[in-house]
């Protein structure tokens, strides 16, 4: 399959990426349906970087993973500086890492077809995150690497992805995940659902977190809401638990006082050589008095001032007449990130 002609600058708003797939389906714990949802439709709201940190060392690390690839499989990999568009679904788009061929051998054929079904993915990995690998050779992976390179494989028609992991700067050690159309045609139909109900038609996906909610609802009308019975319920609810955080806090507070009483000026507390709690002052630091240099410069301070829009703030208001006994909550959020195979992410995405 050919790159398309799109220049590297694909715009992103217009297509799902590989970077994408992960959170269309629900399975990024970097970032949720909601979000990705904003960006796409360009929301004001929606905060899109391209130069964060991580993104930057990243591609900053690619060459030197795979060097290190080359190094130990002996084979030569190529870079191609265009997006690949999948022939069937031209909002889907992705940019390659690398392509991996014998070494000295072309990437591109006289009649300008890739002549190599292995494509290569570099990765960095902190040695916190171990967990979220299996054995070196296997495919498992992190769900949201896996989707991406299963993503790679549709697009380019390459039967087999390596994906090279860099460590904890300490060893590189590569996956191999082959391609499977029948998984394949489930993250594309769902990535198309995602594309088609949400992107296209600007109905966004349910909220998650709060982040979304507050994403979703950036700005506050006069307007008032009735509440219905069920969510009179909620209120309860979170009254009640309020008032138990409440309680337990000014607990731990008397146990915090007695304990730094206690203490008086030590800067540590011990019990047989373990230390059970430090108290110790920080160093000092310097801050700018506005207020002073307000009244010194007006006109400088005048000439660096902004308008940020103000942040909507919940506030629970009357307590409501029957407080709920049951203050059980079920918490929602981007899960935690761990190993997972093709056969694992089947039964997920099913």
């Amino acid at each position: 399959m050919n790159p398309s002609t799109t220049p590297d600058t694909f715009e992103r708003h217009l297509g799902l990426g590989g970077t994408d797939v992960a959170a269309a389906l629900g399975l990024s714990p970097f970032k949720t349906p909601m979000q990705l949802w904003a960006e796409k439709r360009m929301l004001p709201s929606a905060s899109v970087s391209a130069d964060a940190l991580h993104l930057r060392l990243g591609h900053h690390l690619e060459p030197f993973i795979a060097a290190e690839f080359e190094r130990q499989s002996g084979m030569q990999t190529h870079t191609v500086s265009e997006a690949f568009v999948h022939p069937d679904y031209p909002m889907f788009y992705g940019h390659i890492d690398r392509f991996v061929t014998p070494r000295g051998e072309a990437l591109w054929s006289s009649a300008g077809t890739l002549q190599t079904d292995t494509l290569l993915e570099c990765k960095s990995a902190q040695l916190f995150a171990r967990h979220q690998w299996g054995e070196a050779g296997s495919d498992q992976m992190p769900a949201a690497y896996l989707l991406q390179v299963i993503w790679y494989l549709a697009l380019t028609g390459c039967t087999r992805a390596v994906v090279a992991v860099l460590l904890g700067n300490q060893r590189v050690d590569c996956y191999e995940v082959l391609r499977d159309e029948a998984l394949e045609a489930m993250v594309l139909a769902k990535a198309k659902r995602f594309w088609d109900e949400h992107v296209l038609t600007g109905v966004p996906p349910e909220p998650i977190d709060l982040n979304d909610v507050r994403l979703l609802y950036p700005e506050s009308s006069d307007q008032v809401c009735e509440a219905s019975d069920e969510l009179l319920h909620v209120i309860e609810q979170l009254h009640s638990m309020q008032q138990s955080i409440t309680e337990k806090e000014g607990k731990a507070q008397l146990l915090r006082q007695q304990i730094q009483r206690a203490m008086g000026e030590a800067s540590s507390l011990s019990y047989r050589g373990e230390v059970l709690a430090t108290w110790k002052q920080a160093r000092a630091s310097e801050r700018v008095d506005l207020h002073a240099l307000q009244a010194a410069h007006p006109a400088l301070v005048a000439s660096f001032k902004q308008t940020v829009p103000g942040a909507r703030r919940f506030v629970l208001k009357a307590q409501t007449r029957h407080v709920a006994s049951d203050t059980s909550t079920q918490g929602i959020g981007l899960s935690k990130p761990e190993a997972i195979g093709h056969q694992a992410l089947e039964q997920v995405v099913a």
